[in-house]
């Protein structure tokens, strides 16, 4: 796949993963607006430093609708039609469901879910044929760890949608791409938790390397493919997902009773 003046939006752009990708797809030729709460004038100027296109930004909040139609138009203005929206943005909250504030539960869901429903929406008909949506889901999006609802929540919710979408979109030949990653290390592990403290710790042998997540990620979008399981514990949830999905919530259900689910914070 030539990458060369490839027009992409990228969310989450200064992120573990998004800053990532922000330097592996700029180095590539690609064209890229990238949209975070704050994407600072340093960041720009590194990624530009190493770009071999041109790279656009946008400071937008993307928990509200406002913050979403601006990023929309933002991105026909500099854009025009694109090739491609990755979207990466995403937070967390540790903590059993009552404990999580419900404010936060809700800014979760904004952001992991909300936000790609409206962005894709706004920039449907913009996105060129042959084109591609990409999601970042996690393996959260296969599994239901107690101690993550809200995050658990939009993960099985953006996964859903992408294969809808890779269904609705296949008269424009529009792949949607569903990304589920394992525990990474990133900013999200050290997500704010709720509730009695119950060490959620995660031992670094089970954490994969940030940097092969996503170049495996960038080769994905190459192959056009529908799902992309990064590494063998991604690959192993998924399987235990499909094949024995009551041990796997059997397991988990006896580990919370006995109050030492990892997670549950």
């Amino acid at each position: 796949m030539d990458w060369t003046g490839k027009k992409i939006l990228l969310t989450g752009a200064t992120g573990g993963f998004g800053s990532r990708l922000a330097r592996q797809l700029s180095v590539r030729g690609a064209t890229l607006l990238l949209a975070d709460l704050k994407v600072s004038p340093g960041f720009l100027e590194e990624i530009k430093s190493v770009s071999n296109g041109e790279v656009y930004s946008e400071n937008c909040d993307l928990s509200t609708e406002a913050g979403c139609k601006k990023l929309v138009r933002t991105a026909i203005k500099k854009l025009g039609d694109l090739d491609m929206v990755i979207h990466n943005a995403g937070i967390a909250r540790k903590g059993s469901f009552q404990n999580v504030p419900l404010e936060e539960t809700e800014r979760v869901l904004a952001i992991n879910l909300l936000a790609p429903i409206r962005i894709t929406h706004g920039l449907h008909d913009r996105i060129n044929s042959n084109g591609m949506i990409v999601h970042i889901s996690s393996v959260a999006g296969v599994l239901a760890p107690a101690g993550l609802a809200s995050y658990v929540v939009s993960k099985w919710g953006i996964r859903s949608l992408g294969d809808v979408l890779d269904q609705e979109l296949a008269g424009r030949n529009i792949r949607v791409l569903n990304i589920h990653p394992f525990f990474t290390k990133t900013a999200i592990l050290d997500s704010p938790g709720y509730g009695e403290d119950r060490s959620s710790s995660i031992p670094s042998w089970l954490v994969d390397d940030p940097d092969k997540v996503v170049a495996g990620m960038v080769r994905a979008m190459e192959k056009r493919k529908r799902r992309y399981l990064p590494g063998l514990m991604a690959r192993l949830s998924y399987f235990g997902s499909r094949w024995m999905p009551d041990v796997i919530h059997f397991l988990s259900r006896r580990q919370v009773a006995r109050g030492k689910h990892p997670i549950a914070t």
